[in-house]
């Protein structure tokens, strides 16, 4: 069955990811529904990638760079960037936003409260590319043998994708990786620091996210579970590959055996 999915609410990365596995896909002999069924896209999207792709070859799966040139129409400056970003290493409840991680809707909000500007999604998105916050696609398709994601796909995947369907859930991507923050100084020369950043993506490209100043221990990564879940009325399937995520230890799976109601990690077969 295919599904009605509008993929330009996406981000680029995840957009450049589903192209990639619908040529892989239909390399494989797949037909554009079974493509569309199983990577939770419109048959007809299926079949413009397809098409695109015979056509101009794998040049067309790669994301464009999108929005106005670097600098241009620049609303937040250097100094008021800053203040964001040190107002992010908070939680959103505490500098007195709604919620309990951070999403562009919230950090606009941020924005117009303590800054007093009014500034698109677009800007707020721009700012999170600057700061490496953006998550990178799911899966570094680059970095795998081509058999291993499209058997998987077809097979566990497919078979999540019911499951989410049948208990009315919600799955998502969970990221781990650095922010990077430019520290001016009037004495010194101008810094770059680190920050480490626990993400999750939805399928619908929504961003939910926290910064820490320390370096993450398996309770901070409980914590930000259960700051996920409470954000959402409903069970989270919650993919990770497990090579890259130390914090997974037995007190996290007594954890997530407690709270199997709310939130399931699935595991990536890379």
């Amino acid at each position: 069955m295919t599904t009605n999915n509008d993929t330009r609410s996406l981000s680029p990365e995840i957009q450049q990811y589903l192209r990639v596995q619908i040529v892989k896909l239909r390399q494989a002999g797949k037909t554009n529904r079974e493509v569309a069924s199983t990577v939770g896209v419109s048959e007809r999207h299926a079949s413009v990638v397809w098409q695109r792709y015979l056509k101009d070859g794998a040049e067309t799966l790669t994301s464009k760079k999108r929005g106005r040139r670097c600098g241009q129409h620049k609303k937040i400056g250097d100094t008021q960037a800053t203040k964001i970003f040190r107002l992010m290493l908070d939680k959103p409840t505490d500098i007195g936003i709604s919620g309990e991680l951070w999403t562009r809707c919230r950090l606009q909000q941020v924005v117009k409260q303590h800054l007093k500007i009014q500034v698109s999604i677009r800007t707020i998105g721009g700012l999170l590319s600057h700061w490496v916050m953006i998550p990178q696609k799911p899966i570094d398709i680059s970095n795998i043998n081509a058999p291993i994601i499209p058997k998987w796909l077809n097979t566990e995947y497919k078979r999540l994708l019911k499951r989410v369907e049948a208990e009315n859930g919600e799955l998502h991507w969970y990221v781990e990786q650095m922010a990077s923050h430019r520290q001016e100084d009037q004495y010194w020369a101008p810094s770059t620091q680190y920050y480490p950043m626990l993400a999750s993506i939805s399928r619908q490209g929504q961003i939910r996210f926290a910064i820490h100043q320390e370096e993450i221990t398996p309770k901070m990564f409980r914590e930000f579970l259960c700051r996920l879940t409470s954000e959402l009325d409903k069970k989270v399937f919650l993919l990770v590959k497990k090579i890259a995520c130390l914090h997974i230890n037995n007190t996290t799976e007594a954890w997530l055996e407690d709270h199997r109601d709310r939130i399931e990690v699935v595991y990536l077969p890379i």
